[in-house]
């Protein structure tokens, strides 16, 4: 249940968007000058691929560039490049039409399985559900940020994420309760790529899943259920302090705003089943980096305060 930092920005911790130029530590032919130009070989590196040069690229090369070896493969012009030693893979997935974008994202996810490396994708919603269907090999740790992204918070997120070799990272525990086994299906086939899906169809059977297990990363409750409702089973998940770090979210059909404004104060988020399934992903990761920050907070000012003692 406890959820699971890579460089600092120089500049401002900014928000990178599509109408707005990336803050930048180091300019661009610093970074380029960190690449031995007279050398084909690559080893350490962080490789990002994307179709052509582009301000959300170059702010990635620029900001992974302070530590690493970085090396850019533009799809459209450089071709399949011979990669040696990778730290990751970072894809923008702005365009995946072109037949060697595709022969590219092939052959990286069989380097990223035979060296055990992460690969990462960013692109905007749409961009990313295009994507998917390219990456075939289940055997590999595929992660996504939707756009638009906070440069300096995906970093953070990607270094967390390559600290641990791919085949032993915890997979994000996520408990669903729903009354409905449509639903249930419905969630489980969708989350289970992601995470280890636990299901429950009443609150009761919910709690006897949460006890036999550690805290879990997530709880995800319908609000109307019979006999005992998600108010009532979310209040007493609230009431344990080991439940401190789960976050929780409703996912209902109920869009009353009374019900929402008072719930509010005491989860994590809610999710109307009005919404297409296929944005779940997105929305509960930024639900798990919201929550992250929220506990990162609470432990800066702790520690302020410990030493103002």
């Amino acid at each position: 249940m406890d959820l699971a930092s890579l460089v600092q920005i120089t500049a401002t911790n900014s928000l990178v968007s599509d109408n707005k130029e990336a803050d930048a530590g180091i300019s661009m032919e610093e970074a380029f000058n960190t690449i031995n130009p007279a050398s084909n070989v690559f080893n350490d590196t962080v490789y990002i691929i994307c179709e052509k040069k582009n301000f959300r690229t170059d702010a990635l090369l620029t900001i992974f560039s302070n530590e690493y070896k970085t090396k850019v493969i533009y799809t459209s012009t450089d071709g399949i490049p011979e990669i040696n030693d990778p730290i990751c893979f970072v894809v923008d997935v702005t365009s995946t039409e072109s037949k060697l974008a595709q022969k590219i994202i092939y052959y990286i996810q069989d380097v990223a399985y035979e060296k055990n490396k992460h690969i990462f994708l960013i692109g905007e919603i749409e961009d990313l559900k295009n994507a998917r269907p390219f990456f075939t090999r289940k055997d590999i740790s595929v992660t996504e940020f939707a756009r638009p992204i906070d440069i300096s918070q995906t970093i953070d997120d990607i270094k967390e994420i390559i600290s641990v070799p791919p085949r032993t990272v915890r997979r994000k525990q996520v408990v669903v309760c729903d009354d409905s086994l449509t639903f249930i299906k419905l969630l489980k086939k969708t989350l289970e790529k992601r995470y280890e899906v636990f299901t429950a169809q009443s609150a009761f059977d919910c709690i006897k899943i949460l006890a036999g297990m550690d805290p879990p990363d997530m709880v995800i409750i319908d609000f109307e259920m019979p006999t005992c409702d998600g108010m009532t089973l979310c209040s007493m998940i609230k009431e344990r302090p080991e439940y401190k770090n789960t976050a929780i979210v409703f996912y209902s059909g109920n869009s009353d705003v009374d019900n929402i404004i008072h719930l509010m104060p005491m989860i994590d988020g809610y999710i109307l089943k009005d919404k297409p399934v296929t944005r779940l992903d997105a929305e509960l990761e930024e639900i798990f980096r919201k929550k992250k920050k929220e506990r990162k907070s609470k432990k800066e000012k702790k520690e302020k305060k410990n030493k103002g003692k």
